[in-house]
Order: structure tokens, then C-alpha cells, then sequence
């Protein structure tokens, strides 16, 4: 789940500073918090989140993740795809009271590739990293 800030509904976004920026040449990013619609059109690939209508959810006993993001469909197979934080050397939790997650990638590598232990999407040969530390959302992107 990622952090947005309803009460300012603002996003910094800027690539060069590795904040929050999706305007790559054909790659879009839209959000309207106000409708809680999450949009992304990277490159031929759209991810797409309503969160009124897209089914999201995991199922701990079965180790499985779905997300349904209307025109794409993305699977984890956690009994095949290792999906893991070091809680020894991270912290990932949400504070309820401040209703802020914070996730350190450059401790716990939380990425997707299949072929390997390790998560992380390639979209259009975009890699998209998320940090969530201090409440602000940071984005990194290189190509492969």
C-alpha cells in the first residue's frame, strides 16, 4: 500500500532528484486523489488502479499474491518467487496513529525477477524502485 498524504493530496514527483516523477517521452503517471485512481501508462504496458473496483489481496496460507489492475493481471507465487525483508536489518510497518509506511530499499531489497530470489517490475525495460522513507515517495528509474 503506498502512502499518499489525503489531507494535502500532493505528490512530489522529479526523477533527477530520484523523487516521485513519472513523464518518461511515452511513459505517464496520473493521480487523482480526490477519486482514489491510481493510473500508469508505461510505455505499452498500463497499470491501472481503481481502488473501488480492483481486487487486491493477499492470501497468506496459500503464499500466493494477486493483484488485478484491470487490463493487466500480475501473479506471486511465494512458494516459487521469494518474497522477503530482513527484519533484522529493516523496518517495514505502518503506523496506524500517523497512518505513514516506511520502507528502506537500501536495506531491504524488495524487488521481481522470477528468474532469481529477487522482486523487481520491469515495465518497458523501466525498473521502478520505491522508498517510502519519511513519508515521501521516491521513484528511480534506469534502463537495463
Amino acid at each position: 500500500m503506498l502512502y499518499e498524504d489525503l489531507s494535502k493530496t500532493m505528490l512530489y514527483e522529479d526523477i533527477s532528484k530520484t523523487m516521485r516523477y513519472e513523464n518518461l517521452s511515452k511513459t505517464i503517471r496520473y493521480e487523482d486523489l480526490s477519486k482514489t485512481i491510481r493510473y500508469e501508462d508505461l510505455s505499452k504496458t498500463m497499470r491501472y488502479e481503481n481502488l473501488s473496483k480492483t481486487i487486491r489481496y493477499e492470501d497468506l496460507s496459500k503464499t500466493i499474491r494477486y493483484e488485478d489492475l484491470s487490463k493487466t493481471m500480475r501473479y506471486e507465487n511465494l512458494s516459487k518467487t521469494m518474497r522477503y525483508e530482513n527484519l533484522s536489518t529493516t523496518m517495514r510497518y505502518e503506523d496506524l496513529s500517523k497512518t505513514m509506511r516506511y520502507e528502506t530499499l537500501s536495506k531491504t531489497i524488495r524487488y521481481e525477477d522470477l528468474s532469481k530470489t529477487i522482486r523487481y517490475k520491469d515495465l518497458s525495460k523501466t525498473i521502478r524502485y520505491e522508498d517510502l522513507s519519511e513519508t515521501m515517495i521516491y521513484e528511480t528509474y534506469r534502463r537495463r
